[in-house]
């Protein structure tokens, strides 16, 4: 309310309250307490004004906090996003990076095996080339010696025909 209102109606409430005979120095006491009165109504709507612009202050301030969550809270909902977008592509690459370690592994398996085979084929052509060789080592000394007696029956028949040529 407006001060001067108060005054006002105070005033009129005083007047319509006073018994129509008061003395000088009631209407002066009187006149003291509604100034007093007044003063404290004034002192009071002044406080009212204050915290009335005090509020108006902190509305605005919680406002401009309210728009600042706000865009914070947009912000942070993008990079959730972008976060969401980073997980879904990192774990496309580890399932990836997994398919491939499957199929890596699987072909080590395969050539694993393949070595296996290979050692075990070459294990086998080297004992069959060592019995071969044995055997053809018997033969050639078999043959040796059999041309080695021949050798010394052709020495011994040429000795004898050179002999019998002599005589």
């Amino acid at each position: 309310q407006d001060p001067s209102k108060i005054r006002n109606t105070g005033s009129g409430l005083l007047l319509s309250l006073l018994p129509a005979m008061l003395t000088p120095s009631e209407a002066d006491e009187h006149e003291r307490a509604l100034t007093v009165e007044i003063s404290f109504q004034r002192r009071q709507w002044d406080k009212i004004l204050k915290i009335e612009a005090m509020m108006q202050s902190q509305e605005e301030r919680t406002r401009k906090l309210e728009q600042q969550t706000q865009g914070k809270l947009e912000r942070l909902q993008r990079l959730e996003e972008q976060v969401d977008v980073v997980h879904e592509k990192v774990r496309g690459l580890v399932d990836s990076c997994t398919e491939a370690g499957r199929t890596l592994a699987a072909e080590c398996e395969t050539r694993q095996q393949e070595l296996g085979t290979l050692q075990l084929a070459l294990k086998t052509c080297e004992a069959s080339l060592t019995e071969t060789l044995r055997e053809t080592a018997r033969e050639l000394r078999s043959s040796l010696d059999g041309l080695h007696r021949r050798s010394e029956d052709a020495g011994g028949r040429y000795k004898e025909l050179e002999r019998q040529l002599s005589e």
